[in-house]
């Protein structure tokens, strides 16, 4: 239960953070507040965050489809362990620094929240994947974890189980389909004119 609290506060701080900086950008900013290296440092910082979040999700996928056919009570248990401590440590942590470098450029290149629309659109989306997360997929392999550590091999027969490791699943393949969709926003840049394109210098990748 402590460790579940943890997770959801981490949660809703970073959706708070979120939420309080979308109205703080109403004036133009240039990219001069960046300087070249350090937008290309930013950028660099934040496409790799975005690789660990996306491969963080793959693998809770992953090892979530993998328990098929585990029969022992304990291996099952250290399978889903190893689920929610991916979750915890890694793709939570991860996704605030996706969300802090997100809001950098943001609020302080040439980007905004707004001016864009297929930009708005990642925001919308990112909203999304945390309601996804803190809501959906982390109680899902929480109650797999629970049920697991105490029924063990049993959980196997169990219809509480199940159902959470059915949802953990879903969940992980929609998170992945919509990452995936902030990927493809990203390098297509709907609506925005190649001309209009090689004007920016450096532009965010991924949020």
């Amino acid at each position: 239960m402590e460790e579940y609290i943890l997770t959801s506060f981490k949660y809703y701080a970073t959706l708070l953070l979120l939420l309080l900086a979308l109205p703080t950008r109403h004036t133009p900013i240039t990219d001069s507040m960046f300087s070249t290296r350090g937008r290309k440092v930013l950028l660099s910082v934040h496409i790799l965050l975005n690789s660990i979040w996306l491969g963080g999700i793959a693998i809770i996928l992953l090892l979530n489809l993998s328990k098929i056919g585990v029969q022992n009570g304990d291996e099952l248990y250290a399978i889903n362990n190893s689920i929610f401590n991916l979750l915890d440590v890694v793709v939570i942590n991860v996704a605030f620094g996706v969300i802090v470098t997100g809001l950098l450029f943001s609020l302080f290149t040439k980007w905004s929240f707004f001016d864009f629309y297929w930009v708005t659109i990642k925001w919308i989306c990112l909203v999304a994947l945390f309601v996804l997360i803190m809501f959906f997929l982390t109680p899902a392999i929480n109650g797999m974890v629970a049920v697991s550590d105490v029924s063990r091999s049993e959980a196997l027969t169990n219809p509480a189980y199940l159902h959470y490791q059915s949802s953990a699943s879903l969940y992980s393949g929609l998170l992945l389909g919509l990452l995936m969709v902030l990927v493809a926003l990203s390098v297509f840049k709907p609506g925005e004119s190649e001309r209009t394109c090689s004007r920016q210098n450096v532009g965010p990748f991924l949020l």
